[in-house]
């Protein structure tokens, strides 16, 4: 009898653990599939499949739900997708499940940053900061939403320059100072010398100075021009000012007034509108007002423009009606951006007139229905933060009276002060 029962105990026994074996080689099973899964749908994700990619995590979440680095990639994709509100949904019930994880904490920074949305950013920023106060990477982000949003360039700067501390040649750090660095400068002035040269004709002279001051969501720009060129000289005063309107873009405004009358328009005005896009391509309608003494012009203006990586293309266009009169002309700007923004190669072709030329100052409203061609290269570089340079040369063949042609051969120089 005792027997039977040390029988039925080594049976028993036997059986738990031949289950237990069978239970972990399953579970050891799933773990693989699932991390097989995963890469998988990382691969396809990495090649925008983005749908490929959420239907495997789906898979892999059916089998466990817990597996929250599938839930982050699926709300990574919603995210790369610009579906903002429905990465948001799975970021938050990851986080829901697993409050503070990085993972989830940083996609939804990502998240709130691309979509402007920078209080909230800094708030899950300082949540992921509750867990690990010294992660560089959720410092970093912060940062970047600090900075972003215009309104706290010290305590970006201050967060970002702790990050260099631990680690000196920090890319993204060095990157996001350079970025705070400037966009804690204010004001800038500048200088700007122009001579045209013609065939038979006295060399023209024009050149300004101008102080432009940065505002939260405005920038203001005075300006004073000076020509010497037709037997005549005198001067002109500027303001342009540029304001952002939330998301909707930015609009241009230009007022000028000049006692010169041999020179300059009496008064001027101007206004273009900007609307947002994309972030790829610009848009402006506007409309330009010159008083001359003799007689008042409308002039209106649009533009279009797309970029291509580093290379901007635009098209701009002027047409005007007064009386019988009908003048029109186009502008292309081929704009090539190197390492840093600020250095760039511009390459300009025109035909006809245009009131933004600052080759035709001058009070003649029949100029503006006169024929030209013009070419002009202009390079600007950057060598320090505080200093800003540009020079250009360009060849125009102009109509400077009925039927009469000249060519104009240009130099011109800026040089600006940042602070």
């Amino acid at each position: 009898m005792k027997k039977v029962k040390n029988i039925k105990f080594i049976i028993t026994l036997f059986c738990i653990l031949f289950l237990s074996v069978v239970s972990f080689a399953q579970n050891v099973t799933d773990t693989i599939t699932n991390d097989l899964l995963f890469k998988n749908a990382k691969e396809a994700a990495f090649r925008k499949n983005y749908s490929t990619a959420r239907d495997i995590c789906k898979r892999i979440l059916l089998k466990d739900s817990m597996y929250v680095d599938a839930e982050v990639l699926i709300g990574r994709t919603f995210a790369w997708e610009k579906k903002y509100d429905d990465a948001r949904r799975v970021f938050k019930s990851v986080l829901n499940k697993k409050y503070g994880y990085k993972d989830a904490i940083l996609a939804i920074i990502d998240v709130e940053t691309w979509s402007e949305n920078y209080e909230a950013a800094v708030k899950y920023a300082d949540i992921g900061l509750s867990f690990q106060p010294n992660d560089l990477e959720l410092m970093l982000k912060k940062a970047k939403a600090l900075a972003y949003s215009g309104g706290n360039y010290e305590g970006a700067k201050t967060i970002v320059q702790q990050v260099l501390l631990k680690e000196p040649e920090n890319p993204e750090g060095l990157s996001l100072l350079a970025f705070i660095e400037n966009a804690m400068i204010r004001n800038k002035v500048s200088f700007f010398y122009s001579l045209d040269m013609f065939k038979g004709f006295s060399p023209a002279h024009l050149g300004y100075v101008e102080f432009a001051h940065r505002f939260k969501t405005s920038t203001l720009i005075g300006r004073v021009n000076y020509a010497d060129r037709y037997g005549y000289d005198g001067l002109q005063y500027e303001l342009d000012f540029y304001h952002k309107i939330n998301k909707f873009g930015y609009v241009y405004l230009n007022g000028g007034y000049s006692a010169s009358s041999n020179l300059f328009p009496l008064m001027r005005f101007g206004v273009d509108i900007y609307p947002k896009l994309s972030k790829h391509f610009d848009l402006s309608v506007g409309l330009r007002y010159l008083d001359f003494t003799s007689k008042n012009i409308f002039i209106y203006t649009a533009s279009l423009g797309k970029t291509f990586n580093k290379t901007q293309v635009l098209l701009r266009t002027f047409i005007t009606f007064n009386d019988s009169l009908f003048g029109q002309s186009y502008l292309l700007q081929i704009r090539q951006y190197f390492k840093k923004k600020e250095t760039n190669l511009t390459f300009l072709a025109g035909i006809g007139s245009s009131p933004d030329d600052n080759k035709l100052f001058q009070n003649n409203v029949e100029a503006y229905y006169l024929k030209s061609y013009k070419f002009q290269l202009r390079l600007q570089t950057r060598p320090s933060l505080h200093f800003m340079y540009s020079v250009g040369s360009g060849f125009q063949n102009e109509e400077y009276y009925h039927t009469k042609y000249r060519n104009r051969f240009t130099t011109e120089v800026i040089l600006s002060y940042l602070f």
